[in-house]
This record gives structure tokens, C-alpha cells and sequence, in this order.
């Protein structure tokens, strides 16, 4: 399974919109990075919703041997966009390993960037549940983000079927939501009627969540990938 930077993925959606290669530049500010026009390329390539898996490697090991298993493409479908942090910064896509996703595995799981990211889309701090995927059909505008948690799952097994179960709502919300910022009420919907805990937040955009995941990211040597396949944006 092959993953590449989202500023790769910036740059390929750039490429198809104008014809033309543009070098990003190297650009070191997560802002200027994600302007709303750049992140919007993304959405003219990409037909389809947008998550951030949010985890600490060295605590939520479910997860991480999920996303490492390479199963997320196959369960996700090409309607799902799926990114998370990764240790080190991609220049070049690469094969994902185990640990290639051990980022900040040397934090405390109380001070590790994702707690803080998570913390922000709940009104009591003290109620954020980890871990657990961030969740918009809106990337470049202001709309509604809803957080699915996936605490307590102690298998790759318990994870996968979690994750089929949201990734059919998701699907299917998409398909039937009537544009990008109607997504998110339509999927915590089925979300509701599957059962299924989540948080909706509408305080916090899915473009600044990226903003600082990628600030927090670089910070520590990191960055934000997705895995290129299915052809969305490879």
C-alpha cells in the first residue's frame, strides 16, 4: 500500500485542474499550504467525503495495525478520503509500514497532538474519546465535522468491522446528501439510527482541523498522508 503527503496530493489535483505541473515549493506554512483554492482542486478530483483518523501509535495499536493491514482502501471505497499522521515528512510516495505511522509515539498520550485536535471538537475536554476519525464531505468551505470514536476496540478485527459499518454509512450518505456541507447531517443520521456514537461540531471546519494537524505534524517532523490507490487521486 503506497501513501503520499497531502501536499502530493494538492499538487496532482492542481495538475489536473490547470494542465500545468506547479511546484508547491516546499511550503512550510500548513495555511498557506491549505488555501481554500488548493483544497478545492482536491475537491473538484475527489468525488466524495473526507476523514482524518485520529490515534496514538503506541497506545490505540487496533488502529494502527488496521490502517497498517491495508485493508482501509477496499473497506473505504473511492468515495472515502482517508488521512492520518505519519512520522516523518514524504517527499515521495512509499510503501506504508508500521513505522512510518509512529508519529510522536514518544509523547504522552495526554499531550500528544491528536488529544489536542480531538479535544476541540467536544464542549468538555474531559469527555474526548480516542481514538477515533474527524469526518466532513466540506473541506474547503466552513461546514459541520462529525467525530466517530473507536475506543475500546482491543482487536484489528473489532476496528475493521467498526469501520465497514461507518465507511457504509458514510457511502451512502454521500450518494443521497444534496451537496458537500449537507453531508456531515445526513451521515450522523444513519450514524444515529445504526446506533453508532459520534460528536457533531459545528465550531470547528474540517480545513482548520487540517490546518492545525498539519502545523502540529510538521512540528514534530511529521506530516499528514493518505494511501494513493482506487485511482481518486492517485
Amino acid at each position: 500500500m503506497i501513501v503520499g503527503s497531502i501536499e502530493s496530493l494538492i499538487q496532482s489535483a492542481l495538475v489536473q485542474e490547470s494542465g500545468v505541473r506547479e511546484s508547491l515549493g516546499g511550503i512550510r506554512d500548513a495555511k498557506t499550504l491549505l488555501e481554500p483554492e488548493n483544497l478545492r482542486a482536491i475537491e473538484a478530483k475527489h468525488s466524495g467525503t473526507f476523514a482524518l483518523a485520529l490515534f496514538h501509535p503506541k497506545v490505540d495499536i487496533s488502529i494502527k495495525g488496521y490502517l497498517e493491514s491495508g485493508s482501509v482502501p477496499g473497506d473505504s471505497g473511492s468515495r472515502l478520503l482517508v488521512l492520518f499522521f505519519v512520522g516523518e515528512e514524504l517527499r515521495f510516495p512509499e510503501p506504508l509500514t508500521g513505522p512510518l505511522l509512529e508519529f510522536g509515539i514518544e509523547l504522552d498520550p495526554r499531550v500528544h497532538p491528536v488529544h489536542q485536535l480531538a479535544a476541540q471538537l467536544y464542549p468538555k475536554p474531559e469527555q474526548v474519546m480516542l481514538p477515533g476519525l474527524v469526518w466532513s464531505g466540506d473541506l474547503s468551505g466552513n461546514g459541520p465535522v462529525a467525530y466517530v470514536p473507536f475506543g475500546g476496540l482491543d482487536s484489528v478485527e473489532a476496528v475493521a468491522h467498526l469501520a465497514r459499518r461507518v465507511f457504509r454509512i458514510a457511502d451512502a450518505s454521500w450518494t443521497t446528501c444534496t451537496g458537500r456541507p449537507e453531508f456531515v447531517p445526513t451521515f450522523c443520521g444513519g450514524l444515529a439510527a445504526a446506533g453508532i456514537a459520534y460528536v457533531r461540531s459545528e465550531g470547528i471546519s474540517l480545513r482548520e482541523i487540517f490546518y492545525r494537524a498539519l502545523g502540529f505534524a510538521r512540528e514534530f517532523g511529521g506530516d499528514l498522508a493518505s494511501v494513493l490507490s482506487l485511482g481518486s487521486l492517485a
